[in-house]
């Protein structure tokens, strides 16, 4: 490059910035004082270390600093010794007429990034703050791309997030919304209306009839919203009233009155075939108050549940309600899995992971009775958590599928809970499977994407041991709660599963559809691939693929099974 160019290029990138050059000799501070003024935007200078700290300290958009070493009151080095104490990163250069290697270890120590000799040549300078500049430059650059990437994230999680807690079909907050809600209000009495058997009224009618018997009883409920409530459609054909006052206890039943006489009362007609269909309606209404928020909804679902066994047209939760139901339902799980250890009834199955390179197998617990019937997880995982069956079975789960991939080439993933996380002897037991079966480079471990997760450090603490043993990460369920692509930023990911509840709908639904273009373009852009789950037919599989999801996986491709 000619002179002239170099010089050009170097003011050109240099025009932003601000230079302290620190130099006791008023000769060489004037003649070199009048070459930086035509370089940087502003020139600041010191007559020794001392200002020179202090003119630091006053200003923060300091680039680069040039120094002396021989100053009086402070010298340069003791200058450069106390600013990378207050900033690690800022350039500096050396300007000195000394030439001892004390001062060269001393300066590397220090990270200064150059070191000119006086007498001063011209050129050399230049070529020296072209350098330097040029780094500062990149990243300067580099900060800038940071700086606005984070925007992006931030705005397409607040659009992601203003997406995904509304109901399409109804208008409505929905589930995701009520969760978010109870969370970050003061929320004190919920009520949870269930439509009696709606899902018959779909068989007869058809869902779109479906569809608009639930904007019917949408708008039938809104209107009759007391004040101090809100109101959201949770599922199919579930609505919940929550409660931010501390509405009587008379004034609970009058609603539940209100709300019964409101469905059974409204006339609902369908039109079939140029014919007028009166419906009625029913419901089943459960409350739960006066506990802790966090368990509002949960509490309000076991009582639904046992006033449809009971025939109940409403109940109010009670803790003895819960003991009841619980125990039983916690003890037969407890009894099920202590026999499956026994007997050696654990199996992995195995549900491929569809990919252009290769196929990756998720391992998925079952249990096979001496009836040869297939038990979900569903039916127990959740009971047996606090026992010590839990970590029983994740052991059992993790050697079977060890020495089941153990001679083959296939690359295979395991899930893991927080609560396996922060299991110190569950982890031991997974390096010692590593050393022992040498799989590091086949081993996937999905990581649920979880409220639950209350110790971020651990967690990625955790990534980052196993990524340091060769073994990939993928956060599973992607999507389904609390997801926010900073949570990306910071774990960094090989993989990220987008969930089921997504997926299941990006051929029917635009919203859908929106999320997870929204979660690949960002997950792409950030290095992590993406696997989109629930793949149940060829529509489905065609959108995942016009996305340009990298790996498909759902019954459509593959159910679980015992083999390969």
């Amino acid at each position: 490059m000619k002179k002239n160019e170099k010089f050009n290029k170097l003011k050109e990138q240099s025009k932003e910035m601000t230079v302290l050059f620190v130099e006791d000799e008023q000769e060489v501070s004037d003649a070199i004082t009048d070459i930086l003024e035509n370089i940087f935007k502003t020139v600041l200078t010191a007559p020794n270390g001392q200002i020179g700290l202090e003119t630091k300290l006053k200003n923060d958009d300091i680039d680069i600093i040039i120094t002396d070493i021989a100053m009086p009151v402070k010298n340069g080095l003791d200058m450069i010794r106390d600013i990378r104490k207050l900033d690690e990163d800022i350039s500096i250069l050396i300007i000195s007429a000394y030439n001892n290697p004390e001062y060269f270890m001393e300066m590397i120590k220090h990270g200064v990034d150059g070191y000119l000799l006086k007498p001063l040549e011209y050129q050399q300078l230049i070529n020296t703050l072209q350098k330097a500049t040029h780094k500062i430059a990149l990243k300067k650059q580099n900060n800038q791309y940071k700086y606005n990437l984070e925007l992006k994230v931030q705005e397409k999680t607040a659009q992601l997030k203003k997406r995904y807690y509304i109901d399409e079909l109804t208008g409505l907050k929905n589930r995701y919304a009520l969760l978010r809600d109870i969370k970050n209000f003061d929320a004190n009495k919920l009520m949870l209306i269930d439509i009696n058997k709606f899902s018959a009224l779909n068989e007869v009618y058809g869902s779109n009839a479906g569809d608009d018997i639930l904007k019917i009883i949408s708008d039938k409920l809104s209107e009759i919203l007391m004040d101090g409530c809100s109101l959201y459609r949770v599922s199919a054909d579930q609505f919940v009233f929550l409660s931010y006052n501390n509405h009587k206890r008379s004034t609970c039943y009058e609603f539940i009155d209100t709300i019964t006489d409101t469905l059974s009362g409204s006339n609902i007609f369908l039109t079939l075939d140029e014919e007028k269909i009166e419906i009625n309606l029913s419901a089943t209404i459960s409350i739960a108050k006066d506990i802790d928020n966090n368990y509002l909804l949960e509490c309000a679902d076991t009582a639904l549940h046992y006033a449809k066994n009971t025939n109940q047209p409403y109940v109010i939760y009670t803790k003895e309600l819960e003991a009841k139901l619980n125990h039983q339902k916690r003890f037969n799980a407890i009894k099920l899995v202590k026999k499956a250890l026994e007997d050696d009834m654990l199996v992995p199955f195995f549900q491929p992971i569809v990919k252009k390179e290769e196929v990756v197998y998720e391992c998925l617990v079952r249990i096979i009775d001496r009836n040869n019937q297939v038990i979900s997880p569903y039916i127990f995982i959740e009971e047996i958590k606090n026992t010590p069956y839990y970590t029983q079975l994740t052991k059992v789960m993790i050697e079977k599928s060890f020495i089941f991939f153990s001679d083959k080439s296939n690359s295979f993933s395991i899930n893991l809970s927080f609560e396996d996380i922060s299991n110190i002897h569950l982890i031991d037991y997974i390096k010692n499977m590593l050393d022992e079966y040498k799989l590091h480079n086949s081993l996937i471990l999905e990581i649920l994407e979880s409220e639950s997760i209350n110790n971020f450090n651990l967690v990625k603490g955790f990534i980052n041991d196993m990524k340091s043993l060769g073994v990939r990460i993928a956060i599973d369920d992607f999507g389904s709660g609390y997801s926010n692509f900073s949570y990306l930023l910071e774990l960094e990911p090989d993989y990220i599963k987008i969930d089921g509840s997504i997926i299941k709908n990006i051929a029917v639904d635009d919203k859908s559809y929106t999320i997870a273009k929204t979660i690949v373009n960002f997950s792409k852009e950030l290095g992590i691939r993406t696997i989109g789950e629930f793949i149940c037919d060829e529509d489905i599989l065609k959108k995942a693929e016009e996305l340009n999801i990298d790996g498909k996986q759902g019954y459509f491709l593959g159910e679980p099974k015992a083999t390969i």
